[in-house]
């Protein structure tokens, strides 16, 4: 994941993309065993957990565990990296303008001398999370920041858990269709614009067929750059598990 987000940067560069535009993403690999996340920007990865003795049965016990941190310059680490790069931090953003510290594109804050693109104040290196499944993981949500700027993960969650309680399929019936997930996916969208969010909206809803009964969580990270001090994360959003 971290070379592929690396590459995908470098051919935007060499076909001559726009300096001044750019893209956070979010992508995830679902396995047996596994839901392995990777993430560049604040586009964001949530996990619909049901706790025990839910059964299926909308809004009660229903968590939205980040899988994902989001890349702003808030984030003391973020921050940190940025300067060292040769970057600024003004205002909470990037040399003042960018709100994010990774991303895809944005070739204009990607001009220090002597450095990679991935070396860059802004980078496109994915930061990777691996969770371990557990029978009460339900959905997976990727959505960029419009859904995260006006939901919360346990917003979001819910009104996931609730609309795919309510097709003929749901969790514990028969198997939900691609319809259903498509449907789920444009009614979290619609929540959100009538919200008021004014920014991008991509939201993908994915459902987790039930695998073996252990108890998931999330792992430690699976790349780790190694000129951040994983120690500095008290001021990151707090990773929840099941």
């Amino acid at each position: 994941m971290v070379r592929a987000s690396i590459a995908v940067d470098q051919e935007m560069f060499t076909l001559g993309c726009s300096n001044r535009s750019g893209s956070t993403g979010v992508f995830a690999v679902v396995t047996p065993v596994l839901v392995v996340v990777g993430n560049v920007g604040d586009s964001r990865a949530v996990m619909v957990h049901a706790a025990d003795g839910v059964n299926g049965l909308p809004t009660q016990g229903i968590t939205g565990c980040p899988l994902s941190i989001d890349h702003t310059p808030s984030l003391s680490r973020e921050r940190a990296r940025v300067i060292a790069a040769g970057g600024h931090v003004l205002r909470g953003r990037v040399d003042g303008t960018l709100a994010v510290t990774r991303a895809f594109g944005d070739f204009s804050y990607k001009t220090r001398p002597g450095r990679s693109l991935e070396n860059q104040p802004v980078t496109s290196r994915c930061e990777v999370q691996a969770w371990s499944r557990g029978a009460r993981d339900r959905y997976l949500i990727l959505a960029c920041d419009g859904i995260w700027d006006v939901a919360t993960n346990s917003y979001a969650a819910t009104r996931v858990h609730n609309h795919l309680c309510g097709m003929k399929g749901g969790h514990s019936g028969g198997p939900l269709t691609q319809e259903d997930l498509e449907a789920c996916s444009s009614d979290l969208i619609q929540q959100c614009l009538e919200r008021g969010s004014r920014d991008n909206i991509t939201a993908m809803v994915i459902h987790l067929a039930a695998p073996n009964e252990v108890p998931g969580g999330l792992l430690e990270s699976a790349a780790e750059e190694p000129e951040e001090d994983a120690t500095s994360m008290e001021d990151e959003p707090p990773m929840l598990h099941p």
